[in-house]
């Protein structure tokens, strides 16, 4: 077997370096068109790309986008110690933003006047129905009694009576009379949304794009930031800024493209310094990041492709590609530069080198794609691409290596560029500081792994599930000031706007008369509970704008109505025939309809399609912690057992955060299972299923206990992001083992030590570089990003410790008794 591969490397060789030219030209054409294809992909930071689309909350949330209108909003706060400066800065702002409809601005509301007028002008039907009937009853006692005192030979014989029911009589009046008066005060003069301590004040922009909308929202956001800034110029004492969704989505995409480039940027250059100083050859060096560049810009010109975007997780791809993807042509190298140490020359070289390195990168490579494509089948659509994408780039980079690299090499060797440079003395160092009782070494490994599994499962049965998923969002410089102003809001608003929002989520009922049906039992639910132990904070349907009982109302008003034609009224002194004209019922009086509330308080109960009413608001208790998982959670398993009509769907947080955890314990399980078995069967098949399979399996096991082990013992708390650091650790795992392993098989002899002297410093150099790939990801923006990144970096220190000694021990344990190979 190992006469047919070198046969066959020297074989390919040759025809690489007859036709180096012609594939460095391909090289640079795909590298072209890639590069041209990633350059448009867009990023979608927002948690929804990382859903698992197979969920109920999911599929109620995708019927819920098709039937209901998209929009987004943005708060403009005003602050100013001086109540008319606010007042006058807040004016201005809106007199310019409402001019902004060419940039997607449907709505200014400035405050509660068109709910306040609305009110009014129906008042006679949104009156209660028991004032109404004192009020009946009341004029009906004036008039009766205007009546009496008119009559010339009327005589009270009840003095003491009438004057008291005079007095309840006027208590009456006097109080409908105020009543009337604010109502109507307050719709010719309606509040503006003023902070408790008078200091801030809002604007609420209504957008006809969605928040997720990033192109319109950018544009829209740059108009209203020049705004802002131009009140603070201009008007000394007033500080003012924007927040919302729509500033808060731009802000995280802002901070995830700083992440993802400066990740990017400090895996390349750190990588290339420890190439160039472990090679000390540049060229060389520089063609294998060639190669390395054309494999990875291949990857992503793929992706804009298939999957057409990238999301939170897949953003940070680029560095860690680039961390795995140039393993294979660091061993490449490595055995390029000690066939050249040992005398070979052109064509012959990079034979020997091709067949050396083959074996155990294919393997490795596998291996890390397998555990890629491990995460394709859980059930969260942006895990899936991080599989898809992944899988692509351990292939695509280990061709480009295997094309590019030696075209390039031969390139440089016929120009005299190449240069058999001093071997790198870190072989030589693992090989000595490795004890020399191996058999020692061995039984230290497989103590220390029963302890890792012992601490791994005492870390999966204590439940590290992380409380807090705040994190997932990204927080930056960026974000900072936006964050500044919505706590500000939080803080100094009874009312909240912001949390409401937050835990703000949508009932969709197919059909109308089930709405007021299931608002009883969402109701319903929360009477006679404590505050503390409440499920809900508010519902609201189309039907609290229109009033109830309206036919009882119509006939109550069709008696006062009647009254008031009365020619008593006449009799009535002036102050109550006031009160008498404003309490007289219109004629057209009629039934109020969803046709007949206006669209600026109906928007949200309308469908795209037009259709009223099917859609209920909600929003969850404020005891729920917005970003508690677990809180969420309970909220969501307690809606969930509330008897809604049939064919109800529900859309929120609470809801896709419920169903995300449960995807996590469902599909992290199953990843990694997928995961070890496509390692294992890469192994098999490319390495063998006897002692040398074995021995890598057993060694990228152990590394994926000691990886749990570890983040065990820093305390490190499980989010969604976080699983899929397992399976990917596997890959990992077999990745380093693989090379000792297949170097020692290579060999003549049965000293593990040999093995280690010429490859362990080229696995140790592989290892730094993924370490810097993941390392860099430690500059997120993203909680949850930088969480991964530690879990993965402790992963590596796992899985290359487990290499370069254990591997080494076990292959000398686990020799034949004949002393062979």
């Amino acid at each position: 077997m190992s006469g047919r591969v070198d046969r066959l490397a020297a074989r390919y060789a040759a025809w690489v370096d007859r036709r180096r030219g012609w594939v460095l030209a391909a090289g640079l054409a795909v590298a072209i068109a890639g590069g041209a294809l990633a350059a448009q992909l867009p990023l979608r930071p927002d948690l929804s790309n990382l859903l698992p689309p197979s969920a109920k909350s999911v599929r109620d949330l995708e019927v819920l986008k098709r039937r209901a209108r998209a929009f987004g909003s943005v708060f403009v706060v005003v602050e100013a110690a001086d109540p008319a400066v606010r007042e006058r800065a807040t004016r201005w702002l809106q007199q310019h933003i409402e001019a902004l409809a060419d940039l997607g601005v449907e709505a200014v509301v400035y405050d509660d006047g068109p709910v306040r007028r609305y009110f009014w002008q129906h008042r006679f039907l949104f009156a209660p129905l028991e004032d109404l009937v004192e009020a009946r009853d009341a004029l009906r006692d004036a008039i009766r009694r205007a009546k009496l005192a008119a009559n010339p030979l009327y005589i009270s014989l009840e003095d003491e009576d009438d004057a008291a029911a005079d007095r309840d009589l006027d208590d009456r009046v006097a109080d409908l009379r105020r009543r009337l008066d604010e109502a109507e005060a307050k719709a010719n003069a309606p509040a503006g949304f003023v902070s408790d301590d008078g200091a801030l004040q809002l604007l609420i922009v209504r957008t006809a794009f969605a928040s997720s909308d990033l192109g319109p929202g950018a544009r829209l956001v740059a108009r209203l930031s020049a705004l802002v800034d131009q009140v603070r110029a201009e008007m000394p004492g007033v500080d003012a800024g924007v927040t919302g969704n729509i500033v808060k989505n731009l802000d995280e995409q802002r901070a995830i493209v700083r992440g993802m480039t400066q990740a990017a940027v400090i895996t390349a250059v750190l990588c290339a310094i420890a190439l160039v100083l472990y090679y000390r050859s540049v060229l060389p060096v520089a063609t294998s990041l060639w190669a390395l560049a054309i494999g990875t810009l291949a990857t992503f010109g793929f992706a804009r492709l298939a999957i057409g975007h990238l999301n939170l997780v897949t953003a940070f791809l680029a560095a860690i590609v680039v961390g795995n993807g140039i393993n294979p042509g660091l061993i490449l190298l490595a055995r390029y530069f000690e066939e050249l140490r040992a005398g070979a020359r052109g064509v012959a070289a990079l034979g020997r080198s091709i067949a050396g390195a083959a074996h155990g990168t294919l393997a490795a490579s596998l291996a890390a794609a397998v555990a890629y494509g491990s995460l394709v089948i859980t059930d969260f659509r942006g895990f899936r691409h991080f599989g898809v994408i992944g899988f692509v780039g351990m292939v695509a980079c280990w061709l480009a290596t295997f094309a590019v690299l030696p075209a390039g090499l031969a390139v440089l060797w016929r120009a005299g560029r190449v240069r058999a440079s001093r071997a790198p003395a870190v072989g030589d160092v693992l090989a000595r500081v490795l004890p020399r009782d191996l058999d020692r070494v061995a039984r230290i490994g497989v103590a220390v792994a029963v302890v890792a599994a012992a601490a791994t499962a005492h870390y999966v049965l204590s439940d590290p599930l992380q409380e807090d998923w705040s994190n997932l969002r990204p927080r930056g410089t960026e974000t900072a000031e936006s964050l500044a102003w919505s706590r500000k809001i939080d803080e100094r608003f009874t009312t909240k706007f912001q949390r409401g929002l937050t835990q703000r989520f949508v009932v969709g009922l197919e059909r109308r008369e089930d709405v007021p049906v299931a608002v009883a039992v969402m109701r319903a639910a929360d009477e006679g509970v404590p505050d503390d132990q409440k499920l809900l904070h508010d519902v609201r349907s189309l039907d609290d704008l229109l009033p109830d009982r309206q036919q009882d109302k119509l006939a109550v008003l069709a008696d006062i109505r009647a009254l008031l034609t009365d020619d008593a009224v006449a009799a009535l002194d002036p102050d109550d025939r006031e009160l008498v004209d404003r309490l007289r019922p219109p004629a057209d009086l009629r039934p109020l309809g969803d046709e007949d509330v206006p669209e600026e308080l109906a928007w949200p109960f309308i469908e795209r399609d037009g259709t009223r009413g099917r859609l209920i608001l909600a929003t969850a208790s404020l005891r729920f912690k917005t970003w508690n998982v677990r809180h969420r959670m309970e909220f969501a398993r307690r809606f969930r057992q509330l008897p809604l009509p049939a064919g109800a769907v529900v859309g929120g947080q609470s809801f896709i955060f419920a169903d995300m955890v449960a995807a996590m314990y469902r599909d992290g399980p199953r990843a990694t299972v997928v995961a070890l078995l496509g390692a294992i069967l890469v192994v098999g098949v490319v390495v063998g299923f006897g002692r040398y399979g074995a021995v890598t399996v057993a060694c990228a096991a152990i590394g994926v206990l000691g990886m749990i082990a570890l983040v065990s013992a820093v305390g490190l708390e499980v989010n969604v992001i976080d699983f899929i650091a397992l399976p990917l650790t596997i890959g990992l795992g077999v990745d380093y083992s693989v090379n000792i392993v297949a170097r020692f098989r290579q060999q003549t002899g049965n000293d593990p030590r040999r093995a280690l002297a010429t490859t362990g410093g080229a696995v140790l150099l592989c290892s730094f570089t993924t370490i810097v790939g993941y390392g860099s990801l430690l500059v997120s923006a993203s909680g949850g990003i930088r969480s991964f990144g530690l879990a993965a970096i402790l992963g590596e220190f796992a899985c290359v410790a487990a290499a370069l000694a254990l591997a080494p021990a076990l292959l000398l344990r686990t020799r034949p008794r004949d002393g062979g190979g």
